[in-house]
């Protein structure tokens, strides 16, 4: 009898472990977000920046909450979602970004934020945001939510087109510059007219720096999405011409 009422716990236990792990965990593992940060914004905001690394299928952030605080997502564009690529992708001021509401107190520095996100896929990202120091929110350098500086154009001024191709591991920018000469060994030098590099964002989220006339971006969910290529300063300021942001566009569609 003992033996029995013993048997029955384990395949109690057994099913109930089985039943977890194939339904119960929603978490998505293929996606490891780094470099967290929170700043505590002029109008009391929280700015949420991080880094992601997406080794699965590409998707896209749908929500996100802190606690029971529901967050907002933060776009360039009309888009109600941020993408998530397969490969490398950042979530920055400048860019899509999350932001929450903050109490009549700001959270401390070092302070950890509980924040979860929810994916098309159904799938969360549960990760802890650390409060940044307070002054320490990064220059925006002119960008398009700030507007741009005023710096030297060199003449005649820079230009970029972009084309989009697929390839096996994604998709190919071909990027075409005049006037203008990506230097990588100069990033976050001095301002050198016509020279520089480029930011890369893909539906809002910012992919990275451009450095070359090549660049390949990894899988995208389906729909689809706004490609944008800007020409950046050694020191990250956006090159603007007659008030207009140096910049080239492309449309990928994704069936």
């Amino acid at each position: 009898m003992q033996t029995t009422k013993i048997l029955t716990a384990l395949m109690i236990g057994f099913v109930g472990f089985w039943g977890f792990t194939q339904f119960g965990d929603s978490q998505a593992r293929h996606i490891l977000v780094t470099d967290t940060a929170a700043y505590v914004m002029d109008n009391g905001m929280i700015a949420v920046t991080f880094s992601v690394e997406n080794n699965g299928a590409p998707d896209r952030i749908l929500s996100a909450r802190s606690g029971r605080t529901e967050a907002q997502i933060q776009q360039l564009n009309d888009e109600k979602s941020i993408v998530v690529p397969l490969g490398n992708s950042q979530l920055s001021l400048e860019s899509a970004h999350i932001q929450l509401a903050s109490d009549e107190t700001p959270p401390e520095t070092g302070t950890l934020l509980p924040l979860t996100m929810t994916l098309e896929s159904k799938k969360t990202i549960n990760a802890f945001i650390r409060v940044a120091e307070s002054g320490k929110t990064p220059a925006l350098h002119g960008t398009m939510l700030h507007g741009a500086m005023q710096i030297d154009m060199g003449d005649p001024p820079p230009e970029v087109t972009v084309d989009v191709s697929p390839s096996d591991a994604g998709w190919v920018l071909s990027i075409d510059t005049q006037n203008f000469e990506f230097d990588r060994d100069a990033v976050d030098g001095n301002h050198v007219p016509g020279m520089g590099h480029g930011h890369l964002y893909v539906g809002g989220t910012k992919i990275g720096r451009v450095y070359q006339n090549t660049v390949t971006v990894g899988e995208l969910p389906k729909g689809k999405h706004l490609v944008r290529v800007t020409l950046n300063t050694n020191n990250h300021i956006s090159y603007v011409n007659d008030g207009k942001f140096v910049s080239a566009t492309a449309v990928i569609e994704v069936d």
